[in-house]
């Protein structure tokens, strides 16, 4: 009977061990778990930081590209309505030329009425 209560006091110690070990097992497969999606979680968060770092930049760039595109359009405009203003003012005169010499049917313009055009449009008679 001692034998048996020494074999069944190494029986429960070695269950006791094995029940450690399995626990200090299971504790250290958990952690590296841990230690993994943290560094996973780490890498996620630096390439997310990356990927925002480049929106800002692509960001600014099509801010400046917007400003420059606004500053283009508008000077595009004035040159638009500059050209319409002068075309504007070649109609009127075009329109006095022909009032002050109307043609006859199935006859040209003469030169007359290209130098009032030209007068209006700007040029400068040669010397």
């Amino acid at each position: 009977m001692i034998a048996l209560a020494a074999s069944g006091k190494i029986i429960a110690g070695l269950g006791l061990a094995l029940a450690l070990s399995l626990g200090a097992n299971a504790w250290q497969l958990y952690r590296a778990g841990v230690v993994s999606g943290e560094a996973a979680g780490a890498a996620e968060r630096q390439q997310l930081a990356d990927d925002n770092s480049d929106l800002r930049v692509r960001e600014a760039v099509s801010l400046t590209l917007a400003g420059q595109a606004a500053d283009d359009n508008a000077g595009l405009i004035a040159q638009l309505d500059a050209i319409a203003e002068r075309s504007r003012q070649v109609r009127i005169v075009y329109r006095a030329a022909a009032a002050a010499a109307p043609l006859a049917v199935g006859c040209a313009p003469g030169p007359e009425r290209m130098d009032a055009v030209n007068q209006g449009l700007g040029p400068k008679a040669a010397p």
